[in-house]
C-alpha cells in the first residue's frame, strides 16, 4: 500500500464515475470521488432505459450476455444497501414506423445473436411487423440510483462536491494530488467536458444535445416503455418521461420550446390517441457520442496514473456497469480491457 490516503481519485459523479467508484470499492480500493452537481448532466437527463437491441437499425452493443447480468447485479446490490427500489426489469414495446424498419426487424430476427431479444410481433406478421417486444431490458430511475450510490460511496470512502479542473490535478512519481487530496491514480469520468481535459482532449467524441420532458398523462399510461423514434417511459401512475431529441448543431444545456413541441408531437403515435399531457419537467443535456459508437476506457498512453471512462452513449444504463467493472479490474489487477472499449485504438491521436 502506498503512502497516499486513497488508491483512486474519481472525477465525475454521473453514471460512469459512480459505477467506476462502486466497482473499485468492491475490489477493496480506497476511493475518493469529486463531483460538481449539475441537474443538466447527461446522466440526469437520461431516461435510464436498458434496451438490449436499439436504434433505427436495431443494433446490439457488445457482449449482452455479460452486460445484462452485470447491470442487474449492481443495481440490485445498491437497492439492498439503501433499502430503496429504483430498477425494474421490463420489456420494451417497439412500434415500426416504415418498411425500412420492418426490414431491419426481419434481418435481425433471422440472426441467432439477436433472436433471443426480438419477440414475434403482437401486431402484424414477421414479414410485416407493426409492433413487437424487445426482451430482457429494464428501467433505471437514474436520479434515484445516483443519489443512493452516492450515499454508498460516501459511507465507504470520500464523496466531495466541488468543481475540479483537470489541469489542476498534479501528477508526480508518488501519485496524483488535487487540493491536498492524494491518490495513487485518477480516473476522469466527466462526460463531454473531456474535450477540455489536457490528458484526454484527443479522444474523438462529438457533443450531442438531447432534451426530455416529464409530467402526467390524462388516462392510462402503458406499463412498459414504448419506443417509436423516441421512447415513452412509465414512472408509476400517470407519470411519464419522454425523450429524447437528438441535436448535433446546438451543444448547450438549454431546454427549448421547439424541443418540447417535437417530443409531445410523438405522443399520439406512441399511445394511439391524443392524450392530454401536463409537463412538469423539461431538461436538456449534452451526451458525448464516440465517433465509432464504442465506449472509451483505459489509461493515458504515456501516464498510467491517469485513466478515463467515457462515451457510454445513449445506452449508458445498460453498458456502463460492465465497462466500469472491466476498467476497475484493469486498474487493480492488470486485466486486459475489452478490445472494443480500449482507448489504445486512438493512441496515434494522443
Amino acid at each position: 500500500m502506498s503512502g497516499n490516503a486513497h488508491d483512486i481519485l474519481v472525477v465525475g459523479g454521473g453514471l460512469a464515475g459512480t459505477l467506476v467508484a462502486l466497482s473499485l470499492l468492491e475490489r477493496g480500493q480506497r476511493v475518493a470521488l469529486v463531483d460538481e452537481y449539475r441537474a443538466a448532466s447527461a446522466s440526469r437527463v437520461a431516461a435510464g432505459l436498458l434496451t438490449p437491441i436499439g436504434g433505427r437499425r436495431l443494433t446490439r452493443v457488445g457482449p449482452l450476455e455479460r452486460m445484462l447480468p452485470t447491470a442487474r447485479r449492481i443495481y440490485r446490490k445498491v437497492e439492498r444497501q439503501r433499502g430503496r427500489a429504483f430498477f425494474r426489469e421490463v420489456d420494451t414495446l417497439r412500434l415500426c414506423r416504415n418498411e425500412e424498419e420492418a426490414g431491419h426487424y426481419r434481418r435481425r430476427r433471422a440472426d441467432p445473436d439477436y433472436r433471443p431479444y426480438l419477440d414475434t410481433p403482437i401486431h402484424g406478421t414477421e414479414d410485416r411487423p407493426e409492433a413487437y417486444f424487445i426482451r430482457g431490458g429494464g428501467i433505471l430511475d437514474t436520479e434515484a440510483f445516483l443519489e443512493a450510490a452516492g450515499a454508498v460511496i460516501a459511507s465507504r470512502g470520500v464523496r466531495q462536491e466541488a468543481r475540479l479542473e483537470p489541469g489542476d490535478v498534479r501528477v508526480d512519481r508518488e501519485g496524483v494530488e488535487w487540493e491536498g487530496l492524494r491518490a495513487d491514480r485518477v480516473v476522469f469520468c466527466e462526460g463531454y467536458r473531456v474535450r477540455e481535459n489536457p490528458w484526454f482532449h484527443w479522444l474523438p467524441l462529438t457533443p450531442v444535445k438531447g432534451e426530455m420532458v416529464g409530467g402526467h398523462l390524462q388516462g392510462e399510461v402503458p406499463d412498459q416503455p414504448v419506443n417509436r423514434k423516441v421512447t415513452l417511459v412509465p414512472c408509476g401512475g400517470e407519470a411519464f418521461l419522454l425523450g429524447s431529441t437528438f441535436d448535433r448543431h446546438h451543444p448547450d444545456e438549454l431546454p427549448t420550446e421547439a424541443g418540447r413541441r417535437e417530443l409531445l408531437a410523438h405522443l399520439p403515435a406512441l399511445l394511439g390517441g391524443m392524450p392530454e399531457a401536463t409537463v412538469t419537467r423539461h431538461r436538456a443535456g449534452i451526451r458525448p457520442a464516440p465517433t465509432d459508437h464504442r465506449p472509451m476506457a483505459g489509461c493515458h498512453p504515456e501516464e498510467p496514473r491517469v485513466a478515463v471512462l467515457n462515451g457510454l452513449g445513449a445506452r449508458g444504463a445498460l453498458i456502463g456497469p460492465y465497462y466500469a467493472e472491466r476498467l476497475a479490474a484493469h486498474l487493480v489487477a492488470g486485466e486486459e480491457l475489452p478490445e472494443e472499449a480500449d482507448i489504445a485504438r486512438f493512441r496515434e491521436r494522443a
